[in-house]
């Protein structure tokens, strides 16, 4: 068992360098011994999108759009480089912890199973081909040996009577008490206590001694900060991990207080931090890139019932919503592509999009739909009787609608004519 304990000395100890652990005393909860920086509160609009309050003053008037949004993608880059790193020092810590415990396990485990898989088949009842693992094509084959002549052979035999068997079968019991003494001083030895010294001399070279000095007292403040951080961001998700991040605190202090807690327990405990240390990365609170736009709409020309598609696209992680405003409103549309089946006039206007995560939100250029509708007559001319000499003339009247508005002529065909003639110079009343 030589082999484990340099593996353990190996993983555990990997960190640990040449400078002296400074033992601090525990003082008290996470909370209290973070670093206790201005906290940016969070307010959320009636769509849910994050607007940032501080000392900047940020408003929601279009012509700051652009402001809020580069101020909140630096906020959170900020706060990313922030969380990077307390989550590189809480994985290095645990992930040690856990890789000697699951190496020491499972070579414990293998080692426990092979000795006790080992039974000594001369005692073992009725032995035959299956039990003593005989393989009985090779037999026929090689020995020209038939199923019935080797059951007969064992029948009759007495393996327990050889003493060669014997001899390699004391040595074989002896090797194995020797492995179950060895698999019990493995066990015995105070894994935790090694990892709270490696872990000391790996805390005393790469943290910042303004911030903490010591493994527990970094552990103190980085949690208390990442606790701190989910706090301040008001999305469900951060306030579902700040209580995730109690958890984190529990198990790391429950193994930092008990120097003779056992390899299962100090593997599961480990473990379980790895896995809520993961989650917290995968969520990308903090790390989450915010929505770009690749490619802006553009004014188009339709006529009145042609089909109008409008194409936004755009990146972001996590993916961003998507949300179309009309004229500055928000139409009840959230997808990608903006469709209407037959537009008509009172479509005519400006169209955006707006991308939102809960980084950021940004709008698209804007683009007008011009909705062009053909000439048709809403009134047309009634036929007219008047008399010769009739001072005050006739009255025609017509009415178009068409976008855009029509110029409208008139035309005189005389009778027992084909020929139009445009009139020139007549006054026409068009109500």
């Amino acid at each position: 068992m030589d082999f484990i304990m340099g593996t353990i000395a190996d993983v555990i100890l990997s960190n640990s360098k040449t400078r002296n652990r400074r033992d601090i005393p525990y003082v008290g909860n996470s909370f209290n011994n973070a670093n206790k920086s201005e906290n940016l509160k969070n307010t959320t609009d009636t769509n849910s999108t994050i607007f940032l309050q501080s000392r900047i003053n940020i408003t929601e008037n279009p012509d700051d759009e652009n402001s809020n949004y580069q101020y909140r993608v630096k906020l959170f880059k900020l706060n990313c480089e922030k969380f990077e790193q307390i989550d590189s020092f809480l994985t290095e810590a645990v992930q040690t912890l856990f890789s000697v415990t699951n190496v020491t396990k499972t070579t414990l485990d293998n080692a426990t199973s092979l000795m006790e898989n080992r039974t000594v088949r001369a005692n073992m009842p009725n032995m035959n081909i299956s039990n003593l693992g005989i393989n009985f094509t090779e037999a026929r084959m090689t020995y020209n040996l038939s199923y019935v002549e080797i059951e007969q052979h064992l029948s009759s035999s007495n393996i327990s009577n050889d003493t060669e068997y014997a001899t390699a079968n004391e040595a074989q019991n002896e090797l194995a008490n020797d492995t179950y003494k060895a698999i019990d001083r493995i066990k015995s030895i105070p894994i935790v206590l090694l990892w709270k010294q490696a872990m000391n001399n790996f805390t005393n070279q790469t943290q910042d001694a303004s911030v903490c000095i010591g493994f527990q007292d970094c552990l103190l403040v980085h949690i208390g900060t990442l606790q701190e951080m989910y706090n301040s961001t008001l999305i469900p998700v951060a306030a579902n991990m700040t209580q995730t991040i109690r958890h984190i605190e529990e198990n790391i202090f429950l193994i930092f207080k008990n120097n003779s807690m056992t390899l299962d327990d100090a593997y599961y405990f480990s473990k379980q931090v790895l896995d809520i240390l993961g989650t917290a990365r995968n969520l990308k609170i903090f790390c989450a890139i915010p929505p770009k736009i690749t490619s802006h709409l553009h004014n188009i020309t339709l006529m009145k019932g042609e089909h109008l598609t409008m194409q936004c696209s755009g990146t972001g992680d996590p993916l961003p919503s998507f949300v179309w405003l009309f004229n500055g409103k928000e139409m009840n549309k959230s997808t990608e592509t903006l469709v209407i089946a037959s537009v008509s006039r009172s479509d005519e206007g400006f169209y955006q999009c707006q991308l939102k995560n809960h980084v950021a939100a940004l709008k698209s250029s804007r683009a007008y739909l011009v909705v062009d509708e053909s000439p048709t007559f809403t009134l047309h001319p009634q036929d007219q009787v008047s008399v010769v000499g009739n001072s005050s003339g006739i009255v025609m009247t017509c009415d178009v609608e068409a976008n855009p508005p029509a110029d409208i002529k008139w035309y005189f065909q005389a009778k027992g004519t084909d020929v139009f003639e445009q009139l020139k110079g007549k006054v026409l009343q068009l109500d």
